[in-house]
Order: structure tokens, then sequence, then C-alpha cells
């Protein structure tokens, strides 16, 4: 989906969800047919939960912070790796 298709009906979706009518009441009134706007939310969706990976270098401190998806994480020498590799996988559903 290119970026500015995405971001059109990124822009519709959002309305329609704050609009607090159905999909079909909300597409009747915009006329947008009801099979463009689930087809084109599904394509949204498929876009935002795209996973990313972004190489990170590790440096030897006694503390270090990580920007996970935004969430800043504070880590700290002793962390036990199963709980940070929790804490990840949270972040990563964010």
């Amino acid at each position: 989906m290119k970026q500015s298709t995405y971001e059109h009906w990124k822009t519709i979706i959002d309305d329609q969800e704050k609009s607090g009518c159905s999909v079909k009441d909300y597409c009747k009134e915009h006329g947008i047919s009801d099979k463009s706007f689930y087809n084109a939310r599904k394509r949204v969706s498929a876009k935002e939960s795209d996973v990313k990976i972004v190489p990170v270098k590790i440096e030897t401190r006694r503390n270090t912070t990580i920007m996970i998806n935004g969430v800043p994480v504070f880590i700290q020498d002793d962390t036990d790796s199963k709980a940070l590799a929790a804490v990840v996988k949270a972040c990563m559903s964010l």
C-alpha cells in the first residue's frame, strides 16, 4: 500500500471509529463501499503490524535505556534475561 493511499485510508478508518457509527452506516453516509472499507482496513492493519528489527549496539554499562516502539525501557546490569525478553515482547505488541 502506497504511503499516500495508506494515509488516506488510515484517516477514513480513524474517522469511522471516532464517529461511533457502524461501518455500514459510515460507508453509506460517505459514499464508500463496505467491501472497499474492509479491504483497506485489513491492509492498514497489516501495515501497522509490520515488525521492524533495528540493530542495537550493546555497550557494557551498569545501566542503560533502550527504546522499543517509542517506549523507554530502563535496564539494570543485573536484569534477568527472561524478564527482559518478556518486556521486549510486550513493548513490541503496543
